[in-house]
């Protein structure tokens, strides 16, 4: 089974957006899958450290087949995207260098 889920930082211990339906938009990433809370499917977010990368637990039995990371805040702003990190265990995301 696959989702979708969407991280934008951390409020207390929810960390995923629960609504992934309001998606950045970046060209050749395409949304797919169910929509999930990554909350309630056990992903926990550690981090940021000094370079603002964080760590991403991925539950055992899952992979993160595709990821995308964007810059900049709302689905039309002017921040750029590049390919993110895939796999399980704990997965590195940080910030684009564009």
């Amino acid at each position: 089974m696959g989702y979708t889920l969407k991280y934008e930082g951390c409020v207390g211990d929810e960390c995923f957006e629960s609504d992934p339906g309001k998606f950045p938009d970046c060209e050749g990433f395409m949304v797919s899958g169910d929509k999930a809370d990554g909350d309630d499917l056990g992903f926990t977010v550690e981090g940021p450290n000094e370079a603002n990368c964080v760590t991403v637990h991925v539950p055992e039995g899952c992979f993160v087949s595709a990821s995308i990371v964007k810059y900049g805040s709302g689905s039309q702003s002017t921040g750029c995207c590049q390919p993110g990190p895939t796999g399980s265990g704990a997965v590195l995301v940080c910030p684009p260098t564009c």
